[in-house]
């Protein structure tokens, strides 16, 4: 059996800006939740303290958690690999591979998913299609197309997972 193929996918400066400055406004949000509650009771401070911990920690941990952090390729499967719950797509399904034109992200509408922190995934929409977005990076986008019409982009560091997946598609 042969080696997987791994193809990075690291965090584009977009993705990088986002994230940090949703997590500066968690914070003072957190911040500002904490002093409103100065010269309360301790009981009512202690809740406050949890309160603001979980809107911090919470959407942080969880968009941290699904967002992706590798392609891997096996001889039967791309695995978009996440920390948490990553997705499968069999050789055997694709129909297609296409590189994307990164203004095609411009015509996107999310319908559930991450618009930016820790990355772009989940279900967008353009026009009457739907995609699911596994993404880094808004360079290097690349459309995978599957025999019952779903349609995965993603945006691994290296293009050249393109040619091996064609390959591996008409083998």
């Amino acid at each position: 059996m042969q080696q997987p193929l791994i193809f990075t996918a690291k965090l584009g400066w977009g993705s990088r800006i986002i994230t940090a400055g949703v997590a500066l406004i968690l914070a003072a949000v957190a911040f500002a939740m904490i002093f409103a509650v100065a010269e309360e009771s301790q009981t009512t401070k202690t809740v406050m303290y949890v309160v603001a911990a979980l809107v911090l920690a919470l959407p942080l941990t969880a968009a941290y958690l699904y967002s992706p952090v590798q392609y891997e390729l096996t001889e039967e499967a791309l695995i978009i690999r996440r920390r948490r719950a990553s997705v499968v797509i069999r050789i055997s399904d694709m129909v297609s591979v296409d590189y994307l034109n990164p203004s095609f992200l411009q015509d996107m509408a999310r319908t559930g998913g991450n618009g930016g922190v820790f990355g772009i995934y989940g279900d967008f929409a353009a026009g009457r299609d739907r995609y699911q977005l596994y993404l880094t990076q808004s360079r290097n986008t690349i459309l995978i197309t599957t025999r019952t019409g779903e349609k995965f982009v993603i945006s691994p560091d290296d293009r050249h997972i393109v040619s091996v997946l064609r390959t591996r598609i008409q083998g």
